[in-house]
């Protein structure tokens, strides 16, 4: 793969080369045995698996970069599928760093090792995102790359990475705006319904941050102002993502793009946040699209309908709330968090549910402490995903 062609498949939500076996690990037993349980979704045992190749790799002493990068990024992605994001973060830098000694004879090797850090972070560790995505526009990498290659490299790290970073941690707002905003038109089209959804979701937080104080200084009236397109973006990227000139409406079918979720569940949300009509109809169209196209995402659905109801019907909140949490199943993730948040308000103080209350605030503080706090905004926003090398 060109390394032109590496940028643009990293700017967009391809899915990971299936799993490859080099010269150099053709030998050692471990790493087909890590391959089966990887596939098995049997991640625990497939890290002890890749350790174990880490090690006959070290032992060798024959600098096969390419085998260790291999070998220790698929042992990264099953440490990140237990979100053992710190041990896959330590990984992933450790092949950087190993790759750093031999730039000009695996520049691909080591450009998408680096990309894979970068994202890696903007899903686990946004501080550290801006850190490196800052060192990855350095003029010493810059250089590295072939010409016709720099304005893809711009675009990722900068736009689709770092903007997505600081957005997340609910900073410079107006800069990401500017800059989704600019990148739309710049990039391809096939990018553009993502890049539309995260610049509706700056304009929706950076009036968060003002609301509901009445603007004054020239940041807050142009929040605000921004705010009134917010719901437009999001339908427009709908819009987009199904190959369609007319803003998506409720009166139009249901969309079929399997794409399309997260900014249609985005508009539900905003509508209700804001008390706007037709917001209770935006999330039964929600919920229609995933009964049809991604059934693994309902639970978050049912927890906002549950929401809704929490005070008028607790009956039938209870009743979307046990059906969310039967979806989610034994998830400890932020929407299992908003669940037990949203069950929690529904019990209110009954004090024939005290026992009960008290259990679900403690598997909430768990749950809490293992998620970053950027989790949930994350949830709204295209981020990409990082590949098996």
């Amino acid at each position: 793969m060109s390394l032109p062609r590496l940028l643009r498949t990293y700017s967009t939500f391809a899915p990971s080369k299936p799993l490859r076996i080099v010269p150099g690990l053709q030998t050692i037993e471990a790493y087909y045995q890590a391959i089966e349980d990887f596939e098995a979704h049997q991640y625990s045992e497939a890290v002890g698996h890749l350790h174990r190749v880490l090690k006959a790799l070290e032992a060798k002493q024959s600098g096969d970069h390419v085998s260790y990068a291999v070998a220790g990024t698929l042992l990264a992605k099953a440490q990140a599928s237990q979100s053992l994001n710190p041990q896959a973060e330590s990984m992933l830098a450790t092949i950087v760093h190993r790759l750093s000694t031999v730039v000009d004879s695996h520049q691909e090797l080591y450009t998408n090792a680096c990309l894979n850090l970068l994202i890696h972070c903007v899903h686990a560790n946004v501080h550290e995102a801006i850190r490196f995505g800052k060192k990855m526009q350095t003029p010493d990498l810059w250089r590295t790359l072939p010409v016709h290659a720099r304005a893809d490299w711009h675009f990722l790290v900068g736009v689709r990475c770092m903007q997505t970073a600081e957005t997340l941690l609910g900073e410079d707002f107006i800069g990401a705006k500017k800059s989704f905003e600019i990148a739309q038109f710049e990039d391809s089209k096939e990018l553009a319904p993502y890049l539309i959804n995260n610049l509706a979701c700056a304009q929706w937080w950076h009036y968060m941050k003002f609301w509901p104080i009445k603007p004054k200084s020239a940041e807050k009236k142009q929040a605000f102002s921004d705010f009134e397109n917010c719901i437009p973006t999001l339908k427009k990227a709908i819009s987009l993502f199904e190959g369609s000139a007319e803003p998506y409406e409720l009166a139009h079918s249901l969309p079929t793009n399997k794409l399309c979720g997260v900014s249609l569940s985005n508009i539900a949300e905003i509508m209700v946040t804001d008390g706007r009509e037709d917001g209770l109809n935006w999330w039964k169209r929600t919920l229609e699209y995933y009964k049809a196209h991604d059934k693994k995402q309902l639970g978050r659905i049912l927890v906002h309908l549950a929401g809704m109801f929490k005070y008028e019907d607790k009956k039938k909140a209870e009743e979307l709330i046990l059906e969310a949490k039967k979806v989610l199943g034994k998830r400890e993730d932020v929407v299992m968090a908003f669940a037990h948040e949203v069950h929690l308000k529904i019990m209110g103080t009954d004090p024939a549910r005290e026992e009960e209350s008290k259990a679900l605030m403690q598997s909430l503080g768990n749950i809490n402490a293992k998620i970053v706090p950027w989790a949930w905004p994350a949830a709204h926003m295209y981020i990409p995903e990082w590949h098996l090398i």
